[in-house]
């Protein structure tokens, strides 16, 4: 994925942290999805009511 595409989606200063987690680890925590393991992303609390709405197209895909 390219760097414009993610900017689009999530403005660098609206993230708090980033974690990733990877093989068996996230699929016993989050489920067989996870299984190749997963990104999380956590938004500032004073962010989250401007970037829901824009991520909330892609989230309901998941």
């Amino acid at each position: 994925m390219e760097a414009r595409l993610i900017d689009s989606l999530i403005k660098p200063k609206s993230i708090k942290s980033l974690k990733v987690e990877k093989d068996a680890a996230a699929a016993a925590i989050y489920g067989y999805r996870a299984g190749n393991g997963l990104v999380l992303i956590e938004i500032h609390r004073r962010y989250w009511k401007s970037e829901f709405p824009r991520l909330k197209p892609y989230l309901q895909n998941l």
